[in-house]
């Protein structure tokens, strides 16, 4: 008989998917999984993310912050979010209680009496912090997660470092991001989809895409001033938007995708871009789009910083605004290419993807 895991996800299942979904779905082999995660009222997600049949999935309504700023509904809306998971808990006992972030921590407290409490770190969750207030109770919350947890995973060799900071005799362990296998084997079997179009190389367009989500740790300054001083060059902006975002006749704001469509998007682009603003979110990030970028077999461009040295053999790297303007004139004029073969993508990725993981996360678990 599996034992009983209580997922409780910060994010939307219909958000564009990421490592929650992921490990979600691949825990469902090895447990029988009731997975709570938030919906927003009068609110669809960006997509729809299929429901596989063995987790059981369940809606956690929340009032949207702008009705509840405006109309000031914070306390009711915390009242609703209890009520939901009061009513969760008196389902059964949970084997194990995972979060995927500190958001949802301080209504189950008083409601977890035994069981493991995984704590999967993805974020440095101070970063998504509006004001000084915001950060210290946000601080706070993720201490008491922290202190509560059995074991935290983190994806990042940033935050294994901060929480480690952070409390003592606690069993933390290094689980960065990865791609699904089939995901992989798709790209990998259709290659010949992902070159260089012809009009690239005819008319010197050159199209650039960042895929994920659209939000204010973009460097738009950055992208805007590309477009004005490089006359050939598009930049399409993929994933949900989260914020404003400058107009600009050759920046395309595409929208969300289902993940099941990215590799036919991929395939009519010539480049990838990851234009972080570097800062404490940032800079804590394994970017899961990264292993993505790599199976399309496309020149791939990302801000310089620690955790993403690790991909230096595929990737073009800038620290300044002049040495991206430098990389993106230099691809355009052939001048570099594509730094590694399929070949080369295939044999890395196939040791990082979401079933390895999901088999160390077991490992860890058992």
């Amino acid at each position: 008989m599996k034992k009983s895991l209580l997922y409780i996800m910060h994010v939307d299942w219909d958000w564009i998917k990421q490592r929650p979904h992921f490990i979600a779905e691949g825990l469902a082999d090895y447990f029988d999984i009731t997975l709570l995660y938030p919906k927003l009222l009068i609110k669809k997600g960006p997509v729809y993310n299929y429901r596989i049949k063995n987790i059981k999935y369940k809606k956690l309504y929340i009032i949207p912050n702008i009705f509840c700023n405006i109309l000031n509904l914070k306390k009711l809306n915390s009242s609703i979010i209890n009520i939901q998971i009061k009513s969760i808990f008196k389902t059964k006992d949970f084997d194990i209680i995972w979060f995927t972030s500190p958001l949802f921590f301080g209504s189950t407290f008083n409601l977890i009496k035994n069981g493991i409490i995984v704590y999967d770190c993805m974020d440095n969750w101070q970063g998504f912090a509006k004001n000084k207030t915001e950060y210290y109770e946000m601080g706070q919350q993720e201490k008491l997660l922290i202190d509560r947890s059995d074991i935290i995973f983190v994806s990042s060799k940033s935050l294994y470092a901060s929480i480690l900071k952070k409390t003592k005799n606690k069993k933390i362990i290094l689980l960065k991001n990865a791609i699904s296998s089939s995901f992989l084997y798709y790209n990998y079997l259709n290659n010949n989809k992902m070159i260089l179009k012809e009009e690239y190389h005819k008319n010197r367009i050159f199209k650039l895409a960042y895929i994920g989500t659209i939000d204010k740790w973009m460097d738009f300054e950055s992208l805007v001033r590309l477009l004005n001083e490089i006359e050939n060059l598009v930049i399409y902006l993929i994933g949900p938007v989260c914020c404003e975002t400058p107009v600009h006749r050759r920046l395309v704001i595409y929208g969300p995708i289902d993940h099941g469509n990215i590799p036919n998007i991929a395939a009519q682009f010539d480049g990838f871009i990851i234009p972080f603003i570097i800062n404490d979110l940032t800079r804590a990030v394994d970017p899961i789009k990264i292993y993505e970028y790599i199976s399309f077999r496309k020149p791939i461009i990302a801000v310089n910083y620690d955790e993403i040295v690790e991909y230096n053999k595929f990737i073009w790297t800038y620290s300044s605004y002049d040495e991206l303007k430098d990389i993106i004139i230099n691809l355009i004029k052939n001048h570099i290419s594509i730094k590694y073969s399929m070949n080369e993508a295939f044999e890395y990725l196939k040791e990082h993807t979401w079933e390895k993981r999901i088999s160390y996360i077991i490992d860890n678990l058992v």
